[in-house]
């Protein structure tokens, strides 16, 4: 699981993320938390869009993660009492 804030350059700042990607002026993009990100938003280099603290941000992708594992196991569930009309009964 990733952690991402949404950030931007700004004032001609050059910044990369922890994957060598260039982080654009021209829109607001996601991108893995990294201690170079987070120094560059301290710094200025770097805008950032989220209201909340890194440390609920945190808590609220962690539930995310937790609910997106959670919903493959329920289709499963749904989907092994139906029959197949292929004729092998899978």
């Amino acid at each position: 699981m990733t952690i991402t804030m949404t950030v931007k350059a700004k004032g001609g700042a050059v910044v990369y993320d922890v994957d060598g990607n260039r982080i654009p002026e021209a829109q607001f993009v996601a991108v893995p938390i990294s201690p170079g990100v987070v120094t560059a938003v301290k710094a200025g280099d770097l805008e950032e869009t989220e209201a909340e603290d890194l440390p609920q941000r945190v808590l609220d992708d962690l539930a995310r993660h937790d609910e997106a594992e959670k919903k493959p196991h329920e289709r499963l569930r749904k989907h092994r009492g139906q029959t197949s009309d292929s004729g092998f009964g899978l």
